[in-house]
C-alpha cells in the first residue's frame, strides 16, 4: 500500500508587508512562494483596493480557492492583481478582461501540447528545456500581440512615432516576461477504455490508459453502480430515469457550471483520489471525488481524464502487463456475466 501524504505543515506567520514601506511594491511571492494568501494579505501585496478586487472577483479575474472572505489566493494571483487593477485604473472595466483570461487559457493549452513531450522524458535537462521553451513561447506571444494591436490602430497615428513607441512596449514586455515558475508535477491525459469484470471475485473495474509516452494503465475497482454508470455513458445508453450522474451534469449546466477536466491525483491505502476541476462564473473551482464518480461525470461531459506523473509512476501498469492473460473461454465467460448484468439493470436498482 501506498504511505499516506505527510501532513501539511502549520502555516508560518509571513511578515508583515508594512515592515518595509520602502519595498512595498515588491510581492512577499519572492520570498515565501508556497504560502496562499488571505485576501487581505493579496490586496496589501498587489496594492489595490477591496473595490476594485470585488471587482475582479465578480469576473473571474483574479484565481482563487475559495471565495469571499475565505478565499485563499496563490503568489501568481498578486501579479494578476495588480496588472488587472491597472486596466481598471485606466477605464477598462473587468467585464472586458475575461478576454485576456480566455485568451490565455487558450494559450496555455497550446503552449502545454508544446512542452509535454519533453516533461514526459523525466530528466533535468528536458524538464529546463521545457521550462526555456515555455519562456520563449510566453515571450513570443507577448511580442506578437502588441505587434498586432500596433498594425490595427496605427492609421491613428504617425507611422514612425507609433512603431517607435511600440518597440520600446515590447522591449519591457520581452524584460518582465521571464517566467518564474517550477515544475513540480504533470497531470498526463488518460483515455477511459472500458468497464471490466475481474475474477476472482467478479469486481468490476475501470481501465484507462495514457494516450501518448509509455501508455501506461490503470485498473481503478468500483462499484457497481457507478460500473453501470460509466457504461451506460460510453455506449451512448440512457435509462428511463435520469440516474445519479445525469442529475449532476444537469445541476451544472443549470448553474452555467462546466467541467474543465478530471484528475485522478493519488493513491492512500488502496484508495484512489480525484479532483473535478470546474469553470464556474466565480472561476475555477476543484471538489474532491471518488474517481468512479469524476468518470463517470466525464464520460457523460466530453471533459478530459488526466492521471499524476507521480500517481503514474507509483502504479501505472505497462502495457505488457497491463491486464491479466485469460484463456478465450474464461474471458468470454467473464464478457457474457457482465452484459447479463448490463442488459438487466433497472431504474430501481439505483433508488436507495
Amino acid at each position: 500500500p501506498s504511505p499516506a501524504a505527510p501532513k501539511a505543515a502549520a502555516k508560518p506567520a509571513r511578515p508583515v508587508a508594512a515592515a518595509k514601506p520602502a519595498v512595498a511594491t515588491k510581492s512577499p511571492a519572492v520570498d515565501l512562494p508556497g504560502l496562499p494568501y488571505s485576501r487581505d494579505e493579496l490586496r496589501l501585496a498587489a496594492e489595490i483596493s477591496e473595490e476594485q478586487l470585488r471587482e475582479l472577483d465578480e469576473f473571474a479575474i483574479v484565481p482563487s480557492r475559495g471565495t469571499g472572505a475565505d478565499a485563499t489566493y496563490q503568489a501568481d494571483a498578486v501579479e494578476i492583481a495588480r496588472i488587472a487593477a491597472r486596466f481598471l485604473e485606466q477605464g477598462i472595466d473587468a467585464r472586458h478582461l475575461r478576454s485576456w483570461r480566455q485568451a490565455a487559457e487558450r494559450e496555455s493549452a497550446l503552449f502545454e501540447q508544446r512542452i509535454m513531450p519533453l516533461l514526459r522524458q523525466r530528466n533535468p535537462q528536458s524538464r529546463q528545456q521545457a521550462l526555456q521553451t515555455l519562456s520563449e513561447l510566453a515571450e513570443l506571444g507577448n511580442q506578437l500581440r502588441a505587434a498586432m494591436i500596433e498594425s490595427m490602430l496605427r492609421h491613428h497615428f504617425d507611422g514612425a512615432q507609433v512603431a517607435q513607441h511600440f518597440c520600446l512596449s515590447v522591449g519591457f514586455v520581452r524584460t518582465q516576461s521571464r517566467m518564474r515558475v517550477t515544475i513540480t508535477d504533470v497531470d498526463i491525459a488518460m483515455e477511459l477504455v472500458e468497464v471490466r469484470i475481474e475474477p476472482p471475485d467478479n469486481t468490476p473495474v475501470v481501465f484507462l490508459r495514457e494516450q501518448a509516452g509509455r501508455q501506461r494503465g490503470l485498473a481503478i475497482m468500483i462499484g457497481n453502480a457507478e460500473a453501470s454508470s460509466i457504461h451506460f455513458a460510453l455506449k451512448g445508453l440512457s435509462a428511463p430515469r435520469p440516474m445519479t450522474h445525469d442529475l449532476l451534469v444537469q445541476f451544472l449546466t443549470l448553474l452555467d457550471a462546466t467541467v474543465d477536466r478530471v484528475v485522478i491525483t493519488e493513491i492512500r491505502e488502496h484508495t484512489y483520489y480525484a479532483t473535478i476541476h470546474l469553470q464556474t462564473a466565480a472561476g475555477l473551482r476543484e471538489l474532491s471525488s471518488r474517481p468512479s464518480d469524476a468518470m463517470a461525470i466525464a464520460a457523460r461531459t466530453g471533459a478530459p481524464i488526466y492521471a499524476t506523473s507521480e500517481l503514474l509512476d507509483e502504479v501505472g501498469q505497462e502495457p505488457e502487463v497491463e491486464h491479466a492473460e485469460l484463456g478465450e473461454g474464461e474471458a468470454e465467460s467473464i464478457l457474457d456475466e457482465f452484459r447479463d448484468f448490463i442488459e438487466n439493470i433497472s431504474p430501481e436498482d439505483f433508488s436507495s
